[in-house]
């Protein structure tokens, strides 16, 4: 499976997942715009574009934000954008705005907040589901010659915060800057699977888990023919040599001149040149140790020629 398909199938499982409380839809919507929504101010006014690249994920967003918040979300392109006088009110809700008052008392002011507010994960559940729609927005699974699951977020703040979320479920996460961005990352399988499992993609984890496995076998099936290799190579090599050694023993003064023993092992090599050494030492109905003391007897007799 390809990296995309993976957080495809990361994206789409969390997303049709339900919710069991109404503060786990703030968390899931606070989370989702914090990673990818961008406050946009202009002549009309306030709005919020939430960049999305799985459908099932707008899907939802557009259900939430409707239900929630009586707002709806117009569809441009691969974004879908919001647009209500109420928007400030949403946003202060969902802990990207801070509320307070103007200095003339006249309507409220807000303030943009930096990182997560605490009142939105003091659950477990919350914790959870901040950490699902922060995924949905900005994460990513790849699966190459290592696993690595990351979330580029634009704030650094937003970065540590959600890595010490992951720490209360002890998931080490780190956090760097890449391409102007601030990147959570998970580098090990482990950590990845719990942080899935955490997330509720419990599909993918087995998915991880069986592809985990297939890279074992695969692996230790390499090992297996390798080791395979290299033993026949040394096997092909020795007897190359002791041949070569007998037949310049028998150019000299032939083999009858050799004691039995030492003819008796040069012949069944001659006789079998592919045999390893167990086979040729059954052969002669001797060890393969005596065998392989013989043969060696043969090679250094050759080299005093």
């Amino acid at each position: 499976m390809r990296t995309g398909s993976w957080t495809a199938a990361v994206k789409d499982e969390i997303a049709g997942q339900g919710f069991s409380t109404d503060c786990c839809k703030r968390a899931f919507l606070s989370g989702l715009l914090h990673a990818a929504g961008s406050l946009i101010l202009s002549h009309d006014g306030l709005s919020v574009e939430l960049t999305l690249d799985r459908r099932t994920a707008a899907k939802k967003a557009t259900r939430l934000f409707l239900s929630a918040y009586g707002v709806r979300a117009e569809e441009e392109g691969r974004s879908l954008r919001f647009r209500d006088p109420v928007l400030p009110a949403v946003l202060a809700d969902l802990g990207v705005f801070s509320k307070g008052e103007a200095s003339d008392g006249t309507k409220p002011a807000y303030s943009l907040l930096p990182g997560i507010p605490p009142a939105l994960v003091r659950s477990t559940c919350c914790k959870a589901n901040y950490l699902r729609g922060a995924f949905i927005g900005a994460g990513s699974l790849s699966v190459g010659d290592g696993y690595r699951l990351t979330l580029a977020l634009e704030s650094a703040a937003l970065a540590e915060d959600i890595a010490r979320l992951l720490s209360d479920y002890s998931i080490g996460a780190a956090v760097t800057a890449r391409k102007g961005k601030a990147v959570v990352t998970l580098n090990d399988l482990e950590s990845i699977s719990d942080c899935l499992a955490l997330l509720g993609a419990g599909e993918t984890v087995a998915g991880l888990q069986s592809e985990s496995v297939l890279r074992n076998v695969r692996q230790n099936a390499n090992r297996a023919l390798n080791c395979e290799l290299g033993n026949l190579t040394k096997l092909v090599e020795a007897s190359l040599k002791q041949t070569e050694a007998i037949k310049r023993l028998r150019a000299a003064d032939g083999l009858d001149a050799l004691p039995r023993k030492l003819k008796e092992a040069a012949e069944v090599r001659l006789s079998y040149p592919e045999d390893s050494l167990e086979a040729l030492a059954a052969r002669l109905g001797i060890s393969k140790s005596a065998l392989k003391y013989r043969l060696a007897q043969l090679i250094k007799r050759s080299e005093t020629l």
